[in-house]
């Protein structure tokens, strides 16, 4: 049997490790009473039955847990095909499901990355050298402060997966158009629901052709296991 073995660095604040840990056991224990087809790694208890121990290091107290192994390869660089992506927008509505409900001290930590905090992004624009790249950068951030951030407190949040990109996107070989898994769940906390699709959508954009496709194809399927509130839909 395969398994990975998850050494979390000191440095990292043992509430959101713990809120990790919790949300991976949350979600196995919703998915087999739903019989969800969630497939995401499930904790693997130590011999004295705990979801993890702790490692002590020149000083330095390191939290260790082991996780399954999920068979499949990343999708990576690979376009997704059409099936694909709704498959794939299904799988993360059906994550979502598992996850509804579920909250922890931990779900609400800090992260740059987060899109709730897109606009705190701004203090960074000077970084940018390139003008035209600058000002493109600015225009993104002026039509999230202008037709999202008003929205953002109303509408349903919950813990969501909140990186659904292709490198945590597993297919099998001989399926290349189903998806067989869903990992690192690092980057999970608290916020819109809606987030956790557009963050998964913006992957899909294709360069050539209509760059809409694929991301329909996904918003379909999921919006065939979550239907999505009108306000979503416009703020997506």
């Amino acid at each position: 049997r395969k398994f990975v073995l998850k050494i979390a660095n000191a440095a990292e604040d043992p509430q959101v490790t713990d809120f990790q840990i919790q949300a991976l056991l949350h979600i196995a224990k919703r998915a087999r009473a739903a019989q969800l087809a969630v497939i995401a790694p499930e904790i693997v208890p130590t011999l004295e039955g705990d979801a993890s121990f702790t490692l002590e290091k020149d000083g330095r107290q390191h939290v260790v847990r082991a996780v399954t192994w999920l068979e499949g390869v990343p999708l990576a660089d690979q376009l997704a095909s059409p099936t694909l992506a709704r498959d794939a927008g299904a799988r993360l509505a059906e994550l979502g499901r598992t996850l509804e409900g579920f909250d922890h001290p931990g779900s609400r930590h800090s992260l740059l990355w987060d899109i709730q905090q897109a606009l705190s992004l701004r203090r960074l624009l000077h970084h940018v050298r390139d003008a035209d790249v600058a000002q493109a950068v600015k225009g993104a951030l002026d039509d999230y402060e202008q037709h999202v951030a008003p929205s953002m407190a109303a509408l349903r949040s919950q813990v969501i997966h909140s990186d659904l990109n292709p490198d945590n996107m597993l297919i099998a070989a001989d399926k290349p158009d189903k998806l067989v898994g869903v990992i690192e769940f690092g980057d999970m906390l608290h916020a819109p629901l809606i987030a956790d699709l557009a963050i998964a959508c913006s992957y899909l954009r294709v360069a050539d052709g209509d760059p809409l496709a694929l991301i329909a194809e996904m918003i379909a399927g999921y919006h065939a296991v979550t239907p999505l509130a009108r306000a979503e839909i416009d703020v997506l």
